[in-house]
């Protein structure tokens, strides 16, 4: 049986901010997020990090993998309601871009590295290009078909250039995205604390679903199978797919009078596939 997910209060010493008086445009229902496994793994919550019970080559349910600083840090309980319990969340106070590859291998090894990685770093220091290149390197060694970077939001004169440093890098990666919680949360005072960098509840919940968005649109249906979108193979396939089926249900609703033709073919436009 896993246990219930408790984090244990913040011991460094980071103000928690009140929840702000103004209400955040934050949409209070969030999506279903695909799944990969359906297999519980037993668990054991150790302050903000969930480790599993069986740190083993055979221990292979973990469906996400988070890394991160003390921003996700924040989020972990949320993380874990919203993802279930088939993850995997490693975050720590003051944790830089240079840590990222020994970490990714330590979770490697235990078996706590899931094809699918969410990471947020580069808050507390400028990195260098070659120290975030090194980390996808790390991340591709391992197998990881999907890759998740959440950009930099901090009032710090080197906050642009980190952003850019991460769009340039991500740019070469085609098992790479960009989630921009720089421009998500421009302009939104009520979502941080007095630091301007940690989140309250409504940032939260704006940083949650920015993550369950963007990994919902980096997926799509073939069938029965979840394929990723930045698969350059499947790409080319998809896209073939699509066209060659919009040529037919162009013709079948010309041909055919009948409503539902019309209605099959506005589905299939409307069906979502990222980066198309």
């Amino acid at each position: 049986m896993s246990q219930p997910y408790s984090p244990q209060p913040s011991q460094t010493g980071e103000t928690q901010s009140p929840p702000p008086t103004n209400t955040a445009d934050v949409n209070p229902q969030t999506p279903t997020l695909p799944s990969t496994l359906s297999t519980q793994v037993e668990q054991q919550a150790i302050g903000t990090e969930i480790i599993g019970t069986q740190a083993t080559e055979e221990y292979h349910n973990v469906e996400y993998t988070f890394i991160g600083d003390s921003v996700m840090e924040g989020v972990s309980e949320m993380l874990l309601a919203t993802f279930g319990e088939n993850i995997y969340i490693d975050t720590e106070k003051s944790r830089n871009m240079e840590d990222g590859p020994e970490i990714i291998d330590v979770l490697a090894e235990e078996g706590n590295l899931a094809p699918i990685v969410i990471i947020h770093l580069g808050t507390n220091r400028l990195f260098e290009e070659d120290h975030f290149q090194s980390l996808l390197e790390t991340l591709a060694n391992h197998q990881v078909t999907q890759i998740y970077i959440i950009n930099v939001r901090r009032p710090i004169r080197w906050e642009s250039l980190a952003n850019k440093r991460l769009e340039e890098v991500v740019s070469k990666w085609d098992q790479a995205i960009l989630l921009d919680w720089y421009t998500k949360s421009d302009n939104k005072p009520g979502y941080f604390g007095e630091d301007q960098v940690h989140l309250t509840t409504y940032g939260k919940k704006a940083y949650l679903n920015l993550i369950q968005d963007t990994i919902q649109r980096s997926f799509y249906d073939i069938g029965n199978t979840k394929c990723f979108a930045s698969d350059p193979h499947q790409l080319r396939i998809d896209r073939a797919f699509r066209v060659s089926l919009v040529v037919i249900l162009i013709a079948n609703s010309i041909l055919d009078d009948n409503a539902g033709s019309f209605h099959s073919f506005q589905f299939a436009l409307d069906r979502p596939s990222a980066h198309l």
